[in-house]
């Protein structure tokens, strides 16, 4: 038994026989013997149960509406993730940065040239004919546009190399002029974007500008907000094969060695409908007596119970380790775990040593006595 308890136990047996009368120093006795038996009562290091159950009645109001609190923030972050990650996640062949170049083979450093899309605003001067030149013309949603003379012209899918030569090609055939001077310039980029979620300072739908890569599209975002963690991303994207036709992959690719300059291989070129998703941080919470409560890491080795505590500074004076919970959020409801910390470290039941997961809740409450 822990040697404050025994303490505490003498003190109140000497107090309570010094001025108790007869019948009173029964009850104590009594009553001393059952806290006994209850500290030093056998029982599995480790045992789970149902969150409505009275695992958590020894918290008192207060840490209980902490937890309630702290839940339901856990339980609005899960939520918030975007449905389109998950579902595009279960269909897509998940793979590496250098997977990827290997079985696709585009890389950042070969970034090819825009191309002309439904939407996209251009600009076309044919020189030395201004009556002919136009400052803005939209491409239909089938890649078309209207121009004066030639009338409608495919320019959909083309850069705009291709397009001066398109559109120079057809007025040569048509013989309105010869061998013409055009320039095409994309003046509104509307025809492709991307989706970027997760750990950046403004996440959302960005137009595709020209040929931009991974960096460029979190640039634009403001960076990554370290605030939230985030040390990978997911490039989502639909390919197509001759082998599989057209199929998702989510490429995995190290974050932090992106943004310092390591990795330039994996600065991809975006391309239409991609999608970015940065996750946040994995982060657990202990709350209670504890020297540092509050929200922290999980490594990605993984960390027991024991640890975690370490993390938040060991126990106070006045902790209870035989009574810490762990508050878990499953698929079937929110599960509490109670531990026996003191079994744990004596090393007697290392095998019911209990890991940590992701938004689990520590607690550690206050000692009896």
């Amino acid at each position: 038994m822990h040697s404050r308890i025994r303490f505490r136990l003498t003190h109140y047996i000497r107090v309570g026989m010094k001025f108790l009368p007869g019948p009173g120093r029964a009850l104590l006795l009594m009553a001393i013997a059952a806290m006994l038996a209850a500290c030093a009562a056998p029982g599995p290091a480790v045992q789970t149960m149902d969150s409505n159950s009275k695992a958590l009645q020894d918290l008192g109001q207060e840490q209980q509406s902490k937890v309630e609190e702290a839940l339901q923030e856990k339980q609005t972050e899960e939520e918030e993730k975007d449905s389109r990650v998950s579902k595009a996640l279960e269909q897509a062949t998940i793979m590496t940065c250098r997977e990827y170049l290997r079985s696709y083979g585009q890389s950042g450093e070969e970034t090819p040239e825009y191309t002309i899309g439904p939407g996209d605003v251009i600009g076309i001067q044919i020189f030395d004919e201004p009556g002919l030149s136009r400052e803005s013309v939209t491409v239909s949603d089938e890649g078309l546009i209207n121009y004066p003379l030639i009338g409608r012209v495919k320019l959909g899918g083309l850069t705009t190399t291709q397009a001066e030569e398109r559109v120079a090609e057809k007025m040569t055939d048509d013989q309105y002029l010869l061998a013409p001077h055009v320039s095409v310039q994309v003046k509104e980029y509307l025809s492709k974007e991307v989706l970027l979620l997760g750990a950046v300072k403004k996440s959302g739908t960005y137009q595709l500008k020209a040929s931009e890569t991974l960096l460029d599209i979190i640039s634009r975002a403001g960076g990554v907000d370290f605030s939230r963690g985030g040390s990978e991303l997911t490039l989502i994207r639909n390919e197509e094969t001759p082998e599989k036709g057209e199929h998702k992959v989510a490429i995995r690719i190290d974050l932090d060695q992106l943004l310092d300059g390591a990795s330039q291989y994996a600065n991809l070129t975006l391309k239409n409908k991609d999608v970015l998703y940065i996750p946040g941080a994995k982060k657990f919470t202990v709350m209670g007596q504890v020297k540092d409560p509050g929200d922290y890491s999980l490594d990605n080795g993984g960390l027991s119970i024991v640890e975690a505590v370490g993390k938040a500074g060991g126990f106070t004076r006045i902790a209870a380790p035989n009574r810490a919970k762990i508050i878990r959020m499953t698929e079937d409801g929110t599960k509490v775990i109670q531990v026996n910390m003191n079994k744990l470290t004596q090393g007697d039941a290392e095998s019911q040593s209990v890991p940590i997961l992701p938004n689990d809740i520590i607690i550690v409450p206050e000692s009896y006595f």
